[in-house]
């Protein structure tokens, strides 16, 4: 809109989303303290903490290095690429919730089963000596271990932040 690169981050303080009009205020500062932009920058990646507002002020450092002129080139790609990311990223963990209420069915089906047949008194009067005792007891410990296993291969890693400072 025919403003600079700095005069737009500095409109960010009073237009920006009331939850990081504060950031953009701080930026403002270390300009006017005399920071170089690059330093200014880094302290908003410090206080953003998060890997795509990272890979966006590393653009907007690209674009202040090689001029302004790609920069709208630039940040289209760079929209596009984190809308492919947040999609694949959604569709994994949907694919994960699927495994995940797997392994809910998976824990509660044996015990569900043996509720069942309890009801027949043979069943119950098997399962009531010391070794029916061991035999319940040994698979509640294999249903614990299980889907507490199920659990860690349900979790997916965080991406790391590649240009955090």
């Amino acid at each position: 809109s025919g403003m600079s690169l700095v005069e737009a981050l500095f409109s960010m303080a009073e237009r920006g989303p009331i939850r990081t009009r504060i950031f953009f205020e701080e930026f403002k500062s270390a300009i006017h303290e005399g920071k170089s932009f690059e330093k200014a920058i880094g302290t908003l990646q410090v206080a953003f903490e998060d890997r795509m507002a990272d890979q966006f002020f590393e653009a907007l450092l690209l674009a202040k290095t090689l001029g302004g002129g790609n920069l709208l080139y630039l940040l289209r790609q760079l929209g596009d690429f984190i809308r492919q990311d947040l999609s694949f990223r959604l569709e994994v963990e949907g694919k994960q919730g699927w495994v995940r209420n797997s392994a809910h069915v998976a824990a509660v089906a044996p015990w569900l089963l043996l509720l069942m047949l309890s009801l027949q008194p043979s069943t119950a009067a098997s399962y009531s000596s010391s070794t029916g005792f061991l035999v319940i007891l040994f698979g509640a410990l294999a249903t614990i271990l299980a889907y507490l296993w199920m659990e860690s291969l349900a979790r997916l890693p965080e991406p790391r932040r590649i240009f955090g400072v």
